[in-house]
């Protein structure tokens, strides 16, 4: 536009030349009209012609001017045009180039989720596992110990069955007699040639239960002098521990002494004579050797043997126990009673709960690919005549739109409308596949193990 103007004054500046140089305008004046003769009317015209042809030159030469401008703007448009042209053309290509690389960073994204939770989804079940199981291991423990417990301080009602023997020899004086150094037990002996006896205890018990118990025995001995051959009154009684106490504990519900000991006849003999004869007395002199168990809260006498003193001949006589069977009942803690019980109940809460936890889940993990092959294998034999199974899942053309669907209800839902099969695809053994085409837009069904995680 500012080109256009600027010619047009030029053009104006042009004329006015021209006419200073004519001295007359080609517009006349109205205050100095010309007078109007033939002469100045041709001269008029033919300066007019000239100013016209003058006027037409300048025109043509601004008119090629513009044109010139014009030609390079025209060359830039055209090549602008092509250009957008080309730009057009590359567009859809990229595009599509654009469109495959997004549709596979797509697949991409949508697979690594899916690996992922495949992957959470294991690893939670081994946690599982592994927690019901170290759960049920722990509380077996506290409820075997909790019961080990409870009996160890429960009131106790039981049995054992006890023997308890006494054997003896009776060793000599040197003497033209005997040859025998010790005459054997249950004969008739002298007491002035006897010097000691030898006497072996014997004692076991056999246990009905358990018992951990530690007891002590040792042996005394009792010198009896009674007033007249068969009185009851005791004139004198001396006691006397022969040996130390020994402790002994019950072993695998059995408890066992074996114990010898030797005793002084003659020493005791001696000194029940001396005894009678000092208050010139009838009486009657015995010495009682016994072994004796002693317990927490009792003493028990187990076997003894009697020997008679101040005699001229003597008979030795046994107390013993012969099988015999006694019942007995220990008074456990009530606090330690009620906290093992406590235990107990909470042990075998836990263990059966989290033992049936394991076990159900076990028990899934192998029904888990029996429910989806039984799945599969329905489908495939209910409608086989509308499945076509596909060797590669290539073969589905990659350009469509692909629409999931959540059961293969809904897959033959479409059919029905589509009336086209059903293409099969295995992706692997716990994995299949189902598609169904029309046109443009492809409906796919997946079928996995996954699937009936409900179960777990």
């Amino acid at each position: 536009m500012k080109d256009n103007e600027d010619l047009d004054l030029d053009i104006t500046k042009r004329l006015k030349k021209v006419e200073a140089s004519l001295d007359f305008s080609i517009f006349p004046k109205k205050d100095n009209p010309l007078p109007p003769t033939d002469n100045n009317n041709n001269e008029k015209i033919d300066v007019v012609e000239d100013v016209n042809k003058e006027e037409q030159e300048i025109i043509n030469e601004s008119s090629e001017n513009i044109i010139k401008e014009d030609e390079p703007i025209e060359k830039e448009e055209i090549i602008n045009e092509s250009s957008e042209n080309i730009i057009e053309e590359e567009e859809p290509v990229e595009k599509e180039e654009e469109k495959e690389i997004k549709e596979q960073d797509e697949e991409k994204n949508i697979a690594e989720p899916v690996k992922n939770n495949e992957e959470q989804k294991s690893r939670s079940i081994k946690d599982k596992i592994l927690k019901y199981l170290l759960l049920s291991v722990i509380a077996i423990i506290v409820l075997i110990l909790s019961i080990a417990g409870f009996k160890s301080v429960k009131n106790i009602k039981s049995s054992y069955i006890e023997n308890s023997t006494v054997n003896y020899q009776v060793c000599l004086k040197d003497n033209n007699y005997y040859a025998e150094k010790c005459l054997k037990e249950n004969g008739e002996y002298l007491s002035s040639i006897t010097d000691t006896i030898l006497i072996d205890y014997n004692y076991k018990a056999d246990y009905q239960t358990s018992e951990k118990k530690d007891m002590n025995y040792y042996i005394k001995s009792s010198l009896i002098i009674k007033n007249g051959e068969e009185s009851e009154k005791v004139l004198l009684k001396q006691e006397k521990q022969l040996i130390s106490k020994q402790k002994v504990s019950i072993k695998r519900k059995s408890l066992s002494i074996l114990k010898s000991i030797e005793i002084p006849f003659s020493e005791y003999n001696l000194y029940a004579f001396k005894y009678k004869n000092d208050f010139s007395l009838t009486s009657q002199s015995t010495l009682e050797v016994s072994l004796i168990l002693e317990d927490e809260e009792t003493e028990k006498e187990l076997s003894t043997l009697v020997i008679p003193l101040t005699q001229d001949t003597y008979h030795l006589t046994k107390k013993e126990i012969k099988n015999q069977k006694t019942i007995y009942e220990r008074k456990g803690n009530i606090f330690l009673i009620m906290l093992f019980t406590l235990f107990i109940i909470i042990g075998y809460g836990v263990s059966w709960f989290y033992i049936t936890k394991l076990c159900i889940l076990l028990w899934n993990l192998g029904i888990k690919p029996c429910i989806y092959k039984k799945e599969l294998n329905d489908i495939l034999n209910n409608y086989d005549s509308i499945i076509v199974s596909l060797k590669n899942k290539n073969e589905i053309m990659d350009n469509q739109e692909l629409y999931e669907v959540e059961s293969f209800q809904e897959l033959l839902d479409a059919r029905e409308i589509i009336n086209k099969p059903i293409l099969y695809n295995k992706v692997d053994e716990t994995s299949s596949e189902f598609y169904l085409q029309d046109q443009n837009k492809t409906y796919k069904y997946t079928i996995k193990e996954s699937n009936f995680d409900e179960y777990l």
